[in-house]
């Protein structure tokens, strides 16, 4: 899943790519003691729920990057419910437009995949693309 995240980094300015590959692979691998290759302690579930969080204050609710965070963690494990309450508590602490914000990107995001879903379009590299139109700035 975590492919299509490294092409578009890479793609946009090629000299990161020995960067993007270090912390892509340093949080998003899985342990393969065969290479020795260290990777984060951090539980893919950890991982998404510090990222939301990060996101949804950064951005105040808005964005790309916590609609593509929020779909990561669904896809790691979360539940729908245990979103919204992340989501509720990160508003008691960030304010009632940051949970409001965030969670109109959530329910933006809920409405895509349903829809996505109903088509048959369930593969992660093309439904992440189609986050870019799902939260495009205008």
């Amino acid at each position: 899943m975590i492919e299509p995240s490294r092409q578009t980094l890479v793609s946009a300015f090629p000299p990161i790519q020995g960067y993007a590959n270090s912390f892509l692979s340093y949080f998003f691998s899985e342990s393969n003691p065969a290479t020795g290759e260290t990777v984060s302690s951090l539980t893919p579930l950890e991982r998404e729920r510090i990222l939301i969080t990060l996101q949804a204050l950064r951005m105040n609710g808005n964005g790309r990057f916590l609609g593509i965070h929020l779909y990561w963690g669904l896809m790691t494990g979360l539940s729908v419910q245990e979103i919204a309450d992340q989501l509720f508590l990160i508003g008691v602490y960030g304010g009632l437009s940051c949970y409001t914000s965030a969670l109109a990107t959530f329910q933006t995001l809920l409405r895509n995949l349903k829809q996505c879903v109903a088509r048959g379009d369930t593969q992660a590299p093309s439904i992440l693309a189609a986050t870019a139109q799902w939260f495009a700035v205008s």
